[in-house]
C-alpha cells in the first residue's frame, strides 16, 4: 500500500494568496497520506516549459514537509505550474534507503517522464526482459516508468499505446504519470488500487488521492469542488490548457480476473 495524491493546475495568472492556498493544500494532502506509506515521501513539480523539480527522502511525509529539501520544490509553485505530484511509500520491492527505489521515479534524458505508483507488478522482471526495457533499480514500479517513455514523444505519452502495454502487466495499479516533453497533458490511471478526485471549477484546479477521505480532510470546509468519477480499468489524460472534458481510454483486461493477465510480448 503506498499514496498518491496531487494537484493540477491550468497555466493561468494566480494571485499570492491562490498560490499559497494550492500549496497548502497539496502539503496536507501529502501529510494526510502518511498512513499508506509511512516509510519514503517524495514530490515533483512541473512547469509548463517541462522544467520540473524533484525531492524524495526515507522519512515519514509528516517529517519531510518540515525539511527544507521540500520548501525548495514547493517554493517553485508558480502560475505556470501544472502538476504537483506527491507519494507516501510503502515497500513491496526495492529498499526505502535507496531512494533510486522512491517515488517519484524520473526518466532519462533533458525531457524525462515522471511516474508515482501505488501496488505492485509480479511480473516486472519477465517484461523488462521480454521487452527489452532499460532497468536502474530494483523497485517493480519501474517497469511502468519504462512503459511510459516507451509510449512517449513530443506530443507526450500516448494513452492507447499505453493502456495496450499495461495489460501485458500483472498485480495492483494506480498510478500518475507525466511527459515533461508535453507537461500540459497528465495521465491518472486507475486499475485495482484506489484513486480518487476532486474538482474546482472557479480555479481550475483538480486533486487528487488515494482515499477520499484524505481529500476531503485536505479541503475541509472549502466549497466549489465538485467530485470526479474515475471508473477502475480507466487511463485517464487530462490537459491542463482547458481542464475539462476529460478523456477516458479503457485499459484492456481479462474479465473474470483480479489481476492483469500478461499478453504475449513482441
Amino acid at each position: 500500500m503506498c499514496g498518491l495524491v496531487g494537484t493540477l493546475l491550468s497555466s493561468r495568472p494566480r494571485s499570492g494568496d491562490e498560490l499559497c492556498m494550492i500549496s497548502d493544500l497539496f502539503t496536507r494532502l501529502l501529510a494526510g497520506s502518511e498512513h499508506r506509506g509511512p516509510h519514503a515521501t517524495g514530490v515533483a513539480l512541473v512547469c509548463a516549459n517541462g522544467d520540473h523539480y524533484i525531492s524524495k527522502s526515507p522519512v515519514p511525509a509528516s517529517r519531510f514537509v518540515t525539511s527544507r529539501d521540500y520548501r525548495l520544490v514547493i517554493d517553485k509553485l508558480a502560475n505556470d505550474t501544472t502538476l504537483l505530484m506527491g507519494h507516501t511509500r510503502w515497500p513491496t520491492r526495492g529498499s526505502h534507503l535507496d531512494n533510486a527505489n522512491n517515488h517519484p521515479l524520473v526518466g532519462d534524458g533533458r525531457k524525462p517522464c515522471i511516474i508515482a505508483h501505488n501496488g505492485h507488478i509480479s511480473n516486472h522482471d519477465s517484461l523488462s526482459r521480454l521487452m527489452n526495457l532499460k532497468r536502474d533499480a530494483e523497485v517493480d514500479s519501474e517497469i511502468l516508468l519504462r512503459l511510459a517513455e516507451r509510449n512517449a514523444g513530443k506530443c507526450g505519452i500516448d494513452p492507447v499505446g499505453l493502456a495496450d502495454d499495461i495489460s501485458r502487466c500483472r498485480g495492483r495499479l494506480s498510478s500518475v504519470l507525466i511527459a515533461t516533453s508535453h507537461p500540459t497533458k497528465i495521465l491518472l490511471i486507475k486499475g485495482n488500487q484506489p484513486l480518487e478526485a476532486r474538482y474546482h471549477e472557479t480555479r481550475e484546479l483538480i486533486a487528487y488521492a488515494s482515499e477520499p477521505e484524505i481529500l476531503d480532510s485536505a479541503i475541509g470546509s472549502d466549497r466549489g469542488w465538485e467530485v470526479i468519477e474515475i471508473p477502475a480499468w480507466r487511463l485517464v489524460v487530462v490537459d491542463t490548457r482547458r481542464m475539462m472534458p476529460l478523456t477516458a481510454y479503457p485499459i484492456p483486461r481479462h474479465s473474470n480476473d483480479e489481476e492483469w493477465r500478461p499478453r504475449p510480448c513482441p
